[in-house]
């Protein structure tokens, strides 16, 4: 059973410590006004007699709920303990001397204190009691080391949020360890330094709890919400370090809320701080913020290594169940068929799954979907990333403990189009076909832009849905020489925004390109260029290769020479810059590289 509305059981006791002081001072105020021999009740004590008889009887069934509240959060369990009989208790008041025309004297007025304590008294002895000796409980340590991603996000963004239940795939606690609450959460060992110069530097480290708990017992899963009205979370760690002297500290001291602040009981019944403190520990598997507070005289202080430790309490899980936990990496939320019910009746789901089976020879199996939105199933790894499966379907026992993760990964849209068309110079037209190469399962939708030249222009459909064409017209060369022009093909909604078709206007493939600069003939052939390329000129002394995006792809000092063959096997098919340096100065000439 959700316990959301447990939040009251102290994030309200401010209110009811307040309202059960006013009703102690209200009878001490009846006391000092009546109790004087055998006198009648005044004026006075009548009204503190009628305002504390407005708020008792509210008040004591508030606290009534709050311990079975308590009582409920803590060991997950409904309550079913005696009945708190308020009327019957409200009756003894009446002949105890409550009654309008009656006298109350010393004795009747103490026996009506001990009365207002002692009901809720008993009802949270047998609260302690039942989970002292039914309940084993347990206690431990575990230090837990903050990741290079996880403080870089502290020390670029002021703040990570954890989940340490979860973190590391769960690998910091036994899964037969059920119930986990923390008990209190600090630094074990913290190494940071100042950005600038700075001679003082000071550090908060603070880490507070989402308000949220998550509890897994026999099977069940329990959320707890542990804000007030005003969303206002009592739970809540700091750890302050000093770095005057020292680069790194070891078990600083770290600060948390007081017992009264944590616990209704503590104010009201003189019990010690372990037995209050069973009725307000937040859950492990839950958000914490972490965020940095910084003073220094430099511009930052900055962590390098940090090592939280927590101390927690734990149940043990019963010897006859075993927990199987299935997840999907990055976050993602499959639909996992599970083939069996476990003992809550839970099986196929969202991912992830905590389901729990009583041992058996009988196996259960988990199926994971083959496509899950852009995503393609990859592989079932284990807890510490060894892969188990490459099937969807996993097949495991009853018999242990296990956690496993189906692995998912993206495969995004490939558009898949020439990278360069080449044209002949007598004009005409050309069609383009469009597809995906990547097997994505996202719906590519494209359109074409039109391009800024004359001589090239779109031809009809400039857009379609997956597989499709377009078509280009290109006009005459009129000139003679090469020139080179693009379209562009857009994608949006997708990772890929957009790719360029270069469009080149070539000739014979063997004539040689011949280029005058600064009195030099310079000779490259041929274009487009295929395993080789060469260069013949006077007065050479470097030669270069450039990609249309300006990436230096080769280049060769070549001084004293008149020729130069450059083998350009390796090269992608494309655009090419080459750019030859003379005794007289430098020339460039666009190459296409086919095929």
């Amino acid at each position: 059973e959700l316990l959301n509305h447990m939040n009251e059981v102290f994030t309200g006791m401010t209110t009811t410590i307040s309202e059960l002081h006013n009703d102690a001072l209200a009878l001490d105020a009846f006391r000092r006004g009546v109790f004087t021999g055998n006198s009648k009740r005044d004026l006075n004590a009548m009204l503190y007699l009628e305002k504390m008889e407005q708020r008792a009887k509210n008040r004591l069934l508030l606290y009534d709920y709050y311990l079975r509240k308590a009582y409920e959060y803590r060991l997950l369990q409904p309550y079913a303990g005696e009945e708190f009989n308020l009327n019957g208790m409200f009756e003894r008041l009446e002949t105890l001397g409550m009654a309008l025309d009656s006298v109350v004297n010393v004795s009747a007025y103490n026996t009506l204190g001990s009365i207002y304590r002692d009901r809720v008294s008993d009802m949270t002895h047998k609260i302690i009691e039942k989970y002292t000796y039914e309940q084993s409980e347990r206690s431990t340590n575990v230090p837990i080391t903050i990741s290079k991603e996880q403080l870089d996000a502290i020390n670029t963004n002021g703040s990570v949020t954890l989940n340490l239940y979860e973190l590391d795939n769960g690998s910091y606690f036994f899964q037969d360890e059920e119930n986990i609450r923390i008990v209190n959460l600090g630094v074990k060992y913290i190494k940071a330094h100042a950005v600038g110069s700075a001679s003082r530097s000071r550090l908060a480290l603070d880490m507070k709890h989402s308000g949220i708990s998550q509890y897994r017992k026999n099977g069940q899963i329990y959320w707890f919400d542990h804000m007030s009205r005003n969303n206002d979370n009592p739970h809540f760690w700091r750890t302050t370090i000093n770095f005057n002297d020292v680069a790194d500290v070891t078990y600083p001291e770290t600060h948390q809320n007081s017992v009264a602040i944590s616990s209704l009981l503590s104010s009201i019944l003189n019990y010690n701080v372990e037995s209050v403190m069973l009725f307000s520990r937040p859950s492990v598997w839950s958000d914490i913020t972490m965020s940095k507070q910084v003073q220094t005289n430099g511009d930052d202080i900055l962590i390098d290594s940090l090592v939280l430790e927590l101390q927690y309490d734990y149940t043990l899980r019963p010897d006859n169940i075993r927990n199987i936990d299935v997840t999907a990496n990055n976050g993602l939320m499959p639909y996992i068929v599970c083939s069996a019910e476990d003992i809550s009746g839970r099986s196929s789901g969202n991912g992830p799954l905590y389901r729990s089976y009583r041992t058996s020879s009988q196996p259960v199996s988990f199926t994971a979907m083959d496509k899950y939105e852009s995503y393609y199933f990859k592989n079932w790894t284990d807890q510490f990333g060894r892969v188990v499966s490459e099937e969807p379907k996993l097949t495991v026992n009853r018999q242990k403990d296990q956690y496993y993760i189906a692995n998912y990964e993206w495969r995004p849209i490939i558009l898949s189009v020439p990278d360069t068309i080449e044209v002949g110079y007598d004009g005409g037209t050309y069609a383009v076909h469009v597809s995906d190469a990547g097997q994505s399962c996202v719906v590519m939708n494209w359109h074409v832009s039109d391009s800024l030249s004359s001589w090239v222009h779109l031809d009809g459909v400039a857009e379609g849905v997956e597989d499709g064409e377009f078509t280009f017209a290109y006009e005459k060369n009129e000139s003679y020489l090469s020139r080179i022009d693009s379209l562009e093909i857009f994608l949006p909604g997708t990772g890929m925004e957009s790719k360029k078709v270069y469009i080149v206007q070539t000739f014979d493939p063997d004539k040689i390109e011949s280029v005058v600069g600064d009195n030099n003939l310079i000779r490259i052939y041929p274009n487009p260029m295929q395993e080789y390329v060469k260069i013949e000129g006077e007065g050479l002394q470097s030669v270069s290769i450039y990609s249309i995006t300006g990436k230096e792809m080769y280049h060769r000092n070549i001084v004293g020479r008149d020729s130069e063959t450059i083998n350009v096997s390796g090269l992608p098919s494309g655009v090419y810059v080459i750019s030859v340096n003379t005794k007289n100065g430098m020339t460039s000439k666009k190459l296409l590289k086919a095929n």
